[in-house]
């Protein structure tokens, strides 16, 4: 018992929260792409660039407000050209997203040791993070202390699960969205631009890409090789669990959060365990969520269509 309590603890749900944002922002992306019949393959690429473009945009300027917009610009540039080979192009989308995802690599990696001179890692000393916030009402209750001290992104990630749902499900153009992507042939005869809605929705996904590295180094303070972590796929793996919706997006983000946030934790309160069964703990989960929903929904079809 003393080991749980060592574990689940406040300062564990406060790295939960901080550690779901990412995430979050990745899902509702996937969740808007998949909307419109497209399979974002490239978020972990998008995620990539966003973060180092943030890095570089807040150390030139000293600006968090043009580091944040540098990270969402630079990918939704780099979603438009993964937009422009997937769709005016045909790609296969997983060979364009693939490829994506190794430029996004290769280019930051490149780029960083260019400015810098060290590789992989970009870090202006006297550039600024991202503040926590404070919440006066929050800060001062014990079991909801948690919800204060974190970032604007964080903060801003929730409210945009509210809108996203808003404008996917209550909006014209979240109308036109699905109907591009549940019935394309029957959108293009009744006169719906379905290249143009597609393109958006894989800009506006790598604009929240963009937001989700930005709150990744400009939190760090600083941009190193590989910081995605796999983010990107988890997050498109939560969009999956999340069966299509906002709500459901957020629920399984909070989960591939909080296996994040375990796994850091246990590496403080138990040194003894392993530590690459600690960092595999979240690819773990996120395989063992994705079996199960792939599972339950052979099993609904199995039903159906007995």
């Amino acid at each position: 018992m003393n080991v749980l309590a060592e574990v689940f603890n406040a300062q564990l749900w406060s790295d939960v929260l901080r550690m779901t944002t990412p995430i979050l922002l990745l899902a509702l992306g996937a969740m808007i792409t998949d909307r419109a019949g497209v399979l974002n393959i490239a978020l972990e690429g998008l995620l990539v660039f966003g973060a180092f473009a943030g890095v570089l945009g807040t150390g030139l300027t000293g600006s968090l407000v043009v580091g944040v917009a540098s990270a969402m610009l630079a990918s939704g540039a780099l979603a438009l050209v993964f937009a422009w080979f997937a769709l005016y192009l045909r790609g296969n989308i997983f060979i364009v997203g693939l490829a994506t995802n190794a430029f996004a690599a290769a280019a930051t990696t490149y780029a960083a040791w260019l400015i810098s001179g060290r590789e992989g890692s970009l870090r202006y000393a006297q550039a600024p993070t991202l503040a926590k916030l404070e919440v006066p009402l929050l800060k001062d209750v014990p079991f909801l202390a948690f919800l204060s001290g974190h970032t604007i992104i964080d903060y801003a990630a929730w409210a945009l699960v509210i809108i996203v749902a808003f404008v996917v499900f209550r909006s014209r153009f979240g109308l036109r969205l699905r109907a591009v992507g549940e019935r394309p042939v029957a959108a293009r005869a009744i006169g719906l631009p379905v290249r143009r809605i597609q393109y958006a929705a894989v800009v506006i996904s790598g604009l929240l890409a963009g937001l989700a590295g930005a709150q990744l180094s400009l939190t760090l303070g600083g941009f190193v090789q590989n910081m995605s972590g796999g983010r990107g796929w988890i997050g498109l793996v939560a969009s999956i669990v999340g069966n299509g919706t906002a709500l459901g997006s957020a629920v399984a983000s909070v989960l591939f959060g909080a296996a994040e946030g375990v796994a850091n934790s246990l590496q403080i309160t138990a040194p003894n365990l392993p530590a690459q069964l600690l960092f595999a703990l979240p690819y773990l989960i996120t395989l063992v969520a994705l079996v199960a929903y792939s599972a339950s929904r052979s099993r609904k079809k199995g039903v159906l269509e007995a």
